[in-house]
């Protein structure tokens, strides 16, 4: 880097000043009070500008948009490409010299600066007025896409009291709640800061309950037994038999979260078999009174459902539907059935190969732009953009590997819900015997802060 040393430019200044006065000694000059820097910028990184921000206030400059990593590679030897300010830049200890923005720079020394750490540029003005700035250049630490695993189990563990035949995990007012084929709830604050499992007995736990049919509504919980009754709770450990619907239902489908847009309420899916032997779609918007919708087709899964919930490009909700498929639906592949308005599902594709396996147990999830879908062995995540074709994902947007082959399994996804409680995680539990493996994981830009 070329430098020019401070003392050369300074008396050139100062002997300016005196030709100019002994030419003119009536004039009164004022020079320049003004020491801001008032823009910086840096050469592209990979082919993209990242934008710096000035507080002036502060006399920091910083970009918001982190760096990809590894920029550090590129940054022990860059160019400065905009630099604007009305006087000089000088930097650097013990020397303090003009900074040349016409060479490359190492600014490493700025990468994630903590606190008021960083490089410090001073800026000149031409009455000897100087500001202090300080440079500093956030750099991601991880892959922005790529997916990043905790075994919580390793230092929180999870013991069942009796070996599980299946799992369940729900997310319901703010726990975490594991049920199992057993009569017992292992409870854990959601808070991820939080630790250790708390076990209990549920009271009114109804017997051959299908514990995959769990579904929140209303500040409830609802599930199915086998014979067709319908139990609700409103803390997740007592449960009531509920007769608004009366017997003879099938499944629960999925919660359709209220919608302002297509004005619709908070409602639940189900379906029941009818006195004429069909089975038929009932929706509620209260949990007390049911409204008749269409028959259910043949092929509309009704065994291990799993929904989620999203918006079209224009506000309107949309739910998705994936389900152990039926003798009926000889596709070669799974689809999953849509609804708009909770009361007439239809299949997202009439092609028979949309790409995503025929899995036993399905998941599916809206996370990160994307839908996303697994189950079987676990051995691998199919995504998709809208839900019609779907594509196995690469290799860092993926389960552990220590989930493939393991069974029984849950899978849970945590959005989330507020700007002070940044979560979007991704819950994994796997049960041998009694000893519950616990896994939470992320993708690592949904968990990078969004300012400064």
């Amino acid at each position: 880097m070329r430098i020019k040393f401070l003392s050369l430019i300074v008396s050139f200044i100062c002997l300016s000043v005196g030709i100019s006065a002994c030419m003119d000694s009536e004039d009164t000059y004022a020079y320049s009070t003004d020491a801001s820097i008032r823009a910086f910028g840096l050469d592209t990184i990979h082919g993209r500008y990242y934008k710096f921000t000035i507080d002036q206030i502060q006399r920091l400059i910083y970009n918001k948009d982190s760096l990809p990593m590894g920029a550090d590679t590129i940054l022990d030897r860059i160019l400065i490409d905009t630099l604007t300010c009305t006087g000089w830049i000088t930097s650097g200890a013990p020397q303090d010299t003009i900074v040349d923005i016409s060479d490359s720079l190492d600014l490493r020394a700025a990468i994630n600066a903590p606190g008021s750490e960083g490089i410090k540029l001073n800026s000149h003005a031409a009455d000897g007025t100087t500001f202090i700035y300080t440079l500093q250049i956030r750099v991601h630490q991880q892959d922005p896409d790529s997916m990043s695993w905790n075994r919580l189990s390793d230092h929180d563990p999870l013991t069942l009291t009796t070996p599980a035949e299946e799992l369940k995990l729900q997310l319901f007012n703010g726990e975490l709640l594991l049920y199992t084929s057993a009569d017992e709830l292992y409870g854990h604050d959601a808070d991820p800061l939080s630790s250790g499992w708390t076990a209990s007995t549920l009271q009114g736990w109804p017997e051959k309950v299908l514990i995959n049919s769990l579904l929140p509504f209303h500040n409830k919980l609802y599930v199915v037994t086998a014979d067709g009754s319908l139990y609700y709770s409103a803390d997740g450990r007592s449960w009531n038999l509920d007769d608004n619907l009366g017997g003879d239902i099938v499944a629960l489908v999925a919660n359709f979260p209220a919608n302002p847009v297509s004005s619709m309420d908070e409602t639940l899916v189900a379906i029941r078999t009818t006195a004429e032997g069909q089975q038929q779609f009932v929706t509620t918007t209260d949990g007390l009174q049911w409204i008749e919708g269409a028959l259910v087709e043949a092929t509309f899964p009704t065994l291990n459902l799993s929904h989620t919930a999203t918006t079209t490009a224009n506000g309107v909700g949309k739910v998705l539907v994936v389900g152990q498929p039926t003798a009926e639906d000889q596709a070669s592949s799974l689809t999953p059935w849509f609804s708009l308005s909770a009361d007439d599902w239809a299949p997202l594709s009439n092609n028979s190969d949309s790409g995503l396996p025929r899995f036993t147990h399905p998941f599916i999830t809206h996370y990160a732009g994307l839908f996303c879908c697994t189950g079987g062995d676990l051995s691998a995540l199919y995504t998709s953009q809208t839900g019609i074709v779907w594509t196995e994902s690469d290799t860092k947007f993926r389960l552990p590997d220590e989930l493939a082959g393991q069974a029984p399994y849950t899978l849970l996804s945590d959005p989330t819900l507020s700007s002070d409680t940044k979560r979007d995680y991704l819950w994994a539990i796997t049960a041998q015997g009694t000893t519950c493996t616990v896994w939470r994981g992320r993708l690592n830009r949904l968990g990078f802060a969004s300012t400064h």
